[in-house]
């Protein structure tokens, strides 16, 4: 396995900075995540990894080993590593078997040898009882099992994921995203993974690394940057959030928006903020501190998606879906707020959340 660290990376095509000063390090058998909206950097690091791009300024070492920067360029095929495509990269004329085993047979492996590594992969895969089927006969998702295996089978140092479940449905991605999981750890292998999709992120990952505009807003593991992002995109990318206008004062946050009520609130900023909530972190309550009244609500089977308006705001509350059942449209509510995040209003927010492709 391999520790990977990139210092300093710049890409820039002609005028265009793809990726603006990336230094970071993605440990000996961990599960990275670069996360973003399309056109923010995250292939493009992948692919310099890769070795299909080159950085325009900067290094990339593999353990201590130089093998980017400088005079330095190790070609991908040197560089122990397997890649998976959005795309499903098996030949559909070949067996599930041929295509699992094709990177052995161009390396010239043993047959014997060959087979008892081909075999292993795809029982990893849980692909065992496909072996002589063709492509064409297999779902999506098996078949991106077997483009996963025919990675796996030359036990590369590093793995590389560039939306490999985005061709998926809904339920093939979530199934699918527990199953590479789980591979991860049983062969203890470092993975670099690339995704828009922040529930991907956020149930595989050991640290996340969000981008935006090609430069790095916050790394950190899933639960650190949901709940303690260090700016307004971060919050609004991982997680559903709604931000309102406020003003810190003595222990207190007064929200114009809604009709001058109050939170209670021990940081230390003062003055003009925004106040980030998380519509999970809204409970309907009797004793609730805020007022308002329920002007929709959508009976989503496990929860019930309603919005409160509250003077001139309004707030997403995700309730539990037996709520639906109680709660009619039009009739006033109390809420508590349990959790929220206050940043600095800058006067920069609305342009911070214009996601630039």
């Amino acid at each position: 396995m391999v520790a990977v660290k990139l210092k300093n990376i710049v890409k820039a095509f002609e005028e265009v900075v793809a990726v603006n000063d990336f230094s970071e390090e993605i440990h000996d058998g961990e599960f990275v995540t670069l996360l973003g909206p399309s056109g923010c950097g995250k292939t493009t690091i992948l692919r310099m990894v890769a070795g299909f791009e080159k950085p325009t300024s900067g290094e990339i070492y593999f353990d201590d080993q130089l093998i980017s920067g400088g005079k330095t360029f190790l070609p991908p095929e040197k560089r122990g590593i397997s890649m998976v495509f959005q795309n499903y990269a098996v030949w559909p004329h070949m067996t599930v078997f041929d295509n699992v085993a094709y990177p052995l047979t161009i390396h010239r492996i043993p047959k014997d040898e060959l087979k008892t590594k081909a075999e292993h992969a795809l029982k990893l895969m849980h692909l065992e009882n496909y072996a002589d089927r063709l492509p064409g006969q297999m779902s999506g998702g098996q078949q991106q099992r077997v483009a996963l295996a025919g990675a796996l089978v030359a036990e590369p140092k590093l793995l590389l994921l560039d939306e490999p479940l985005s061709n998926l449905d809904a339920k093939l991605r979530e199934s699918m995203r527990f199953e590479i999981k789980r591979l991860q750890k049983e062969l203890g292998i470092t993975v670099i993974y690339v995704t828009h999709d922040q529930t991907e992120a956020m149930a595989m990952s050991d640290r996340i690394f969000v981008m935006n505009r090609g430069i790095l807003q916050q790394a950190g593991t899933p639960a650190e940057i949901y709940n303690s992002p260090v700016n307004p995109f971060v919050a609004d990318f991982l997680g559903k959030v709604d931000f309102f206008k406020g003003e810190a004062e003595n222990g207190r946050i007064v929200l114009p928006e809604m009709g001058s009520q109050t939170l209670a609130y021990t940081g230390d900023k003062t003055g003009h903020v925004y106040v980030a909530i998380r519509p999970e972190n809204i409970k309907l309550a009797e004793d609730g501190i805020l007022s308002g009244t329920l002007e929709q609500q959508y009976y989503l089977g496990d929860v019930d998606d309603c919005r409160i308006r509250i003077g001139d705001a309004l707030v997403r509350v995700i309730t539990d879906g037996y709520a639906w059942h109680t709660l009619q449209e039009g009739q006033s509510v109390r809420l508590n707020v349990r959790e929220f995040i206050v940043f600095e209003d800058d006067g920069s927010l609305e342009e911070m959340l214009r996601i630039k492709t």
